[in-house]
């Protein structure tokens, strides 16, 4: 599963968070729709521009700077 992008207008009142757990709970209504194992990309912190996780790792396997490579991600795809 992949992550879920909510206008900022609605980022407020837990609306990402039910998002998020509607899908889950829409899977263990129609199970055999779906594999045994399912993966979740889990987004993580954010300032706003920069991700510790990202800072951390990023130096190792990628040259882009966190706003470049969210910006692919959410165009282009993982």
């Amino acid at each position: 599963m992949g992550g879920v992008f909510l206008h900022p207008e609605a980022r407020s009142g837990g609306h990402g968070q039910l998002h998020a757990r509607s899908r889950y709970l829409f899977i263990a209504q129609h199970r055999e729709g779906f594999g045994r194992d399912i993966v979740v990309e889990l987004r993580g912190w954010t300032d706003g521009g920069t991700s510790p996780f990202w800072e951390a790792v990023r130096r190792n396997f990628c040259g882009s700077d966190f706003r470049a490579a969210d910006r692919h991600n959410a165009t282009q795809g993982n």
